[in-house]
């Protein structure tokens, strides 16, 4: 009989208790791995709108025509100057955040230059390479002049 009276077990509380605080447990614990995983899929479907976006600028043909210059090169103190483009995306899912790109491109094309072999220029949001040396002129567009140009 005094055996019995020592394994009396778990009072009703004690259980109450216990699966109160194993359910505050598994409650937190849930929603860190949900708010884990939705901060994954949200900077996954970021990055995933950022590489289209640098997708399509890279493969635009409209962009800001400029000139790009750096002022102080070592040892020689000579500008350089890059002509390209600066392109411009809004990336989609993303408020507020922009894509500024500076695409290097050949020069423009012009009427009434000399064109040798392999000279690049960029016509009407393409670039073209000289396959045969030329002055140009209005009439031998890259566009229009095929045996004289060849598309990039």
């Amino acid at each position: 009989m005094n055996a019995l009276r020592q394994n009396k077990g778990f009072t009703l509380i004690e259980v109450l208790i216990s699966f109160v605080l194993l359910a505050i447990l598994a409650t937190v614990t849930f929603s860190l791995f949900t708010h884990g995983f939705q901060s994954i899929t949200k900077f996954g479907d970021r990055s995933e709108s950022m590489h289209l976006a640098r997708k399509d600028i890279e493969q635009a043909t409209s962009g800001t025509d400029g000139n790009l210059t750096i002022n102080k090169v070592s040892g020689t103190g000579v500008p350089i100057t890059i002509h390209g483009e600066t392109v411009q995306k809004q990336i989609t899912g993303a408020s507020g955040s922009n894509l500024d790109l500076f695409i290097a491109t050949p020069p423009q094309w012009a009427a009434s230059v000399n064109y040798t072999l392999n000279d690049q220029v960029r016509y009407n949001g393409k670039n073209y390479k000289c396959i045969q040396p030329h002055t140009s002129s209005v009439s031998n567009t890259p566009i229009n002049a095929v045996s004289l140009w060849t598309i990039i």
